[in-house]
């Protein structure tokens, strides 16, 4: 499983992408742009609540030298609770919907291009286009390269929330 999306048992896949599919030909493949709300739920990503939950209270006989807590979901496909990490007191959480309403401020709105979850859940992104174009070699193969805001941060403390510019060339 290079692809490393995370999977439903059913089949769901947590992943949504714009007109194309990627490259490993899963997830949901939409025509018609979607509202922020909208992309998280094809790429099911909506509605996790994400919270902290003491670890001290499941080994009460143990002394903890500092805080640990469980980072806890509801899984977006059979409704379950599954803990994603065990983190210290000065994690913070950072809901899907607020990584991706930090994705619109940035851009003032945007197109979502993509979104999904990997890691079975531990890290998340999304994709939003930069209405930016640059032809490379214009007077030969003339490869178009597009330009993506991409987000995404994790669910287990690797990883803080990112911004960055990444480009994309489907070529000649």
């Amino acid at each position: 499983m290079a692809h490393d999306l995370e999977q439903g048992s059913n089949g769901e896949v947590a992943f949504a992408s714009f007109r194309e599919p990627a490259w490993h030909g899963l997830g949901t493949v939409f025509t018609d742009e979607k509202s922020t709300s909208e992309m998280l739920e094809a790429a099911s990503l909506s509605n996790w609540n994400v919270r902290l939950e003491s670890v001290s209270a499941l080994a009460p006989s143990h002394r903890f030298i500092s805080d640990a807590f469980m980072v806890v979901r509801d899984n977006p496909f059979d409704s379950g609770t599954d803990v994603l990490s065990v983190v210290g007191e000065r994690y913070q959480i950072v809901q899907n919907e607020e990584l991706f309403a930090f994705g619109d401020a940035l851009l003032d709105g945007g197109r979502w291009e993509t979104a999904g979850s990997i890691k079975r859940g531990r890290v998340v992104f999304g994709s939003l286009a930069l209405e930016r174009e640059t032809v490379l070699d214009p007077n030969g193969v003339a490869d178009k390269v597009n330009s993506y805001l991409m987000l995404h941060t994790s669910h287990d403390g690797s990883t803080a929330v990112q911004a960055s510019v990444t480009a994309y060339s489907k070529g000649a």
